[in-house]
Parts: C-alpha cells; structure tokens; sequence
C-alpha cells in the first residue's frame, strides 16, 4: 500500500471494518463454562454418533427402532449445532444464544415425540438455556458478557465455520441413514 491508497474492504460499513475491541473482556466464569460447554457438547455429539451404530439401541420406553437410531442422529446433529453456537458466543456473537434456544427446541421436540422424553426433559432444556441466559450476564467491571456481544453472525468472516459445520451435519445425517440399513 502506498502513501495515500486506501485498503480494500468487502464492505463499505465501518462497524463490519473495525475488529473486535481489544477492551472486550468477559468475565473468566463467562469463558470457564463457554469452554466447557463447548468440550461437553462435542463429547455428545460422539456418544450419540456411537450409540446409533450399537446392537442395542433403545429409547425411553426399552423399544429399538429405526426412529430411535435416527433420533440419535438428530440430537448428533444438535449438538453439532451447540458447538457452532457457542463458537459464535466465544467470538461475541449474540446469536450464538439464539442458535442455542432453537437446538433446544429441537430437542425437546425430538425427545419428547421420537423418544418418548417428559416433562423431565423439557424441564431440564428449559431451565438450562435460562442458566446460560444468566452466565451471560454476568458482569465484569459493570458491564456484561451480552452487552458486549455483537448482533449477526459473522457469516462473511468466517464463511468456512458454517460450511464446515454444514458439511458435518449432512455427514453425520448420511451416516445416520447407514445406521439404519
């Protein structure tokens, strides 16, 4: 770049051109349990990747089914979508947060009408998403983990997240379908 040439960006908006602020800091329990949801959402989405391709696969009611085996592939496949979403929040993205409502919905709807769940289980998804809503707010110096986070979803800076994570839905959705044959 010489003296007076101005840098190429994609856009022309300047909120989409300045990175994220280096005083963006959220609190170490805010990051502890994003971290650790992030380990734990992978880890079940490998049990249930597991548990679909094993003799004995049952659902609530001790019944095997090709709709149990396929339930596992979709609640795999949530869970997938558990570790985008707080990929997004771990790069200041709120809607990180909604993708998390909308994968437990998607839960509480596969568990309760493929799996034979309760109120047990909607319950527990309920409750949970709460619990995240109130890490979130947690406060470090006066300001909070949500208030930080941006709107949007960062599809154009990090376009290759969301193929890749698309490419392992329709992977684990194939592999769920040869599970059943």
């Amino acid at each position: 770049m010489k003296g007076s040439e101005k840098p190429q960006y994609e856009t022309d908006d300047i909120e989409e051109i300045i990175e994220v602020d280096a005083t963006k800091h959220r609190h170490g329990f805010v990051t502890f349990w994003l971290w650790l949801a992030l380990i734990v959402n992978i880890i079940a989405c490998i049990i249930f990747l597991i548990a679909m391709f094993t003799e004995n696969v049952y659902d609530y009611y001790g019944t095997n089914s090709d709709i149990t085996i396929l339930s596992y592939g979709f609640l795999s496949i949530l869970e997938l979508l558990n570790v985008l979403a707080i990929i997004l929040l771990l790069r200041w993205k709120s809607a990180g947060f909604f993708l998390m409502i909308v994968g437990a919905v998607c839960s509480i709807l596969i568990s309760v009408t493929l799996l034979g769940g309760g109120i047990k289980d909607i319950f527990g998804i309920i409750v949970s998403i709460v619990i995240w809503w109130a890490i979130l707010h947690i406060k470090k110096n006066g300001v909070s983990a949500w208030a930080l986070m941006e709107s949007g979803w960062g599809y154009r800076h990090y376009p290759l997240l969301y193929y890749g994570f698309g490419a392992m839905a329709i992977i684990i959705l194939i592999l769920s379908i040869v599970a059943i044959v």
